[in-house]
Order: structure tokens, then C-alpha cells, then sequence
């Protein structure tokens, strides 16, 4: 109990916890009181406020990448949806219906290791378009990107991408082999370079140790 309150405290004012002392917090037996902690640290940096990001899935299947958690790649068999680069139309129809609804961000999501130049222009069409007909903040989340065509999206408007780092580096390599976390690390970099904000998740329950 008072590691946690410790901790508590220095991030409070702060500080970080380190790896190891993190370690120690999976194994505390007073759960109820970690939970607590962390709800008053949730509360003190964010207060009670949830940020919405309605995402449209602009481009469906048939990626070449053999991500074991993802049901878009062409190794897996799965009965999702397939279709090739939404049209502009749909895009923006969805967008509009959404911030009516109450949505600030709004995202076009893209299977894929990355965007041919080709799409990449279409799907900056759409973001044009949305800058001047609505008051979104406008998000992307498209695969492994380099700087230039980060730099293309945030001239049209893209403030906020997303790309996860699903699990830890050491463990990585066992969910995926067509690409390294090196590249998303890459891609997460070149967006802070151009200045966007950065969304990054993962996946817990994927086979890794609580390590």
C-alpha cells in the first residue's frame, strides 16, 4: 500500500514510474486501492472528460501485411468486408452525419502497409472538402508513412494520426514479420516532425508475459 500512494504521489507531481517498480505494481495485492490510484491520477491530469474520434473504414481488406491480431490481412480467413478506396461522396456524407451527432474528430482509416500517391491525393481530396464544409478536427490513420507524405496530410488539414505499436518491441517480431516496430515508431516520429498529435494503442492478451 504505500509503493502505491508513493508512486502515487511523485507522478502526481511529475515524476514516472520506472519498469521495474511497474512490475511491482502488477503483484500489489491491495488491487482496489491501484485502481483508485489510478483513478485519481486519471482525474487529476484529464478530469471527466472521454475525446471522441469517429472513424471511417476508407479501404477494406486484402493487406499485405501478416499482422496475427488484425482481421484485414490476406493471410487470415475472415468474412469481413472488402472494397477498394471509399468514394468521396460516402466519405463526406459520413463525416457530416457524424459531427451532427456530436463528433469533434473524424478519422478515414486505411488497410495496408501503407498509400500509393494515388490514393494518398484522393484521400486529401476528402479532407479539403471537410475543412471548408464542416468544424471537425481531422484525423488519419494509414499505415507506415514517410515524412513527405506525412507532411501532404497535415496540408490538408490532418491534425492527429494514429498508429498503434499493438505490443512491446521485445515481443513484436512473434505478431508480425512483414514490417518491424521500428517503422511504426518511424511513422509515430514523422508526425510529431510535421506537428501533428499523435494516437497510439495496443493489444494486451496477445500471448506476452505481464514482463
Amino acid at each position: 500500500m504505500s509503493l502505491i500512494l508513493e508512486l502515487e504521489d511523485r507522478v502526481l507531481k511529475g515524476g514516472q514510474v520506472t519498469y521495474e517498480e511497474a512490475l511491482l505494481l502488477t503483484e500489489a495485492p491491495e488491487k482496489e486501492a491501484l485502481y483508485a490510484a489510478a483513478d485519481r491520477i486519471r482525474a487529476h491530469f484529464h478530469g471527466n472528460r472521454i475525446d471522441l474520434c469517429s472513424i471511417v473504414n476508407a479501404r477494406s481488406g486484402r493487406c499485405s501485411e501478416n499482422c496475427k491480431w488484425c482481421s484485414q490481412s490476406k493471410f487470415h480467413q475472415t468474412d469481413i468486408e472488402v472494397y477498394d478506396l471509399i468514394e468521396p461522396e460516402t466519405a463526406v456524407r459520413q463525416a457530416l452525419q457524424n459531427e451532427q451527432a456530436g463528433v469533434k474528430k473524424f478519422s478515414l482509416v486505411t488497410s495496408g502497409r501503407t498509400i500509393s500517391p494515388h490514393h494518398l491525393e484522393k484521400l486529401c481530396s476528402i479532407y479539403d472538402t471537410l475543412r471548408t464544409r464542416s468544424r471537425l478536427e481531422l484525423c488519419a490513420s494509414m499505415g507506415l508513412l514517410d515524412r513527405e507524405k506525412m507532411q501532404r496530410l497535415y496540408d490538408s488539414g490532418i491534425r492527429n494520426y494514429h498508429c498503434n505499436i499493438e505490443t512491446a518491441p521485445s515481443y513484436f517480431a512473434r505478431m508480425c514479420s512483414t514490417h518491424t516496430i521500428e517503422k511504426k515508431e518511424q511513422t509515430l516520429r514523422y508526425a510529431r516532425q510535421v506537428g501533428m498529435k499523435r494516437c497510439s494503442g495496443g493489444i494486451i492478451g496477445m500471448g506476452e508475459t505481464m514482463a
